[in-house]
């Protein structure tokens, strides 16, 4: 018995229209992935200096809490193309983040991916006031910048909260 073209129902996809949706696909993967990648590392850039805030304002909190000065120390070095860069807050200002011997809390970095620009805090003489909570000095200010030159600032206010930039 002959079938006629008109009679035959068409169940699925041809070869042709599957390579097309596969090639439409890969069109837009391809410019999709970028982007993402870059806001996955903006989201873990953003992360890290949340992170950074909680840990200076805990350190606010234990100043008034302990009636005792809260040093905040910061550390970044770049050898070999990598980059290393810590905090740490202490009691005493002989805290030093990257040999881990910050009493209150301590956090480092070994990410090629991520510098910060520590604008004095490696020397060890900020601290918080534990009468009144304020900074020693007026404002600091770090930026952390990932490899997509995305920039997140911190900045301390002369009253000891630390807050992201937005």
């Amino acid at each position: 018995m002959y079938v006629g073209a008109k009679n035959m129902k068409h169940h699925g996809f041809t070869l042709i229209e599957m390579l097309i949706v596969v090639a439409i696909l890969g069109i837009v993967l391809a410019v999709a992935f970028p982007s993402y990648q870059q806001l996955i590392a903006k989201q873990a850039l953003i992360d890290q200096a949340e992170e950074m805030v909680q840990t200076i304002n805990a350190g606010r909190v234990a100043a008034f809490t302990q009636k005792k000065p809260v040093y905040l120390s910061a550390k970044s070095t770049v050898a070999d193309d990598a980059v290393t860069w810590c905090y740490g807050t202490n009691y005493t200002a002989s805290c030093d983040c990257a040999d881990t011997s910050c009493s209150l809390s301590v956090k480092q970095f070994s990410d090629a991916n991520t510098t910060a620009q520590l604008n004095g805090l490696s020397a060890n003489d900020v601290f918080i006031d534990p009468v009144r909570g304020l900074l020693n000095k007026s404002v600091a200010v770090m930026t952390l910048t990932d490899k997509y030159n995305q920039v997140v600032k911190i900045e301390i206010a002369q009253n000891g909260t630390a807050t992201r930039v937005k």
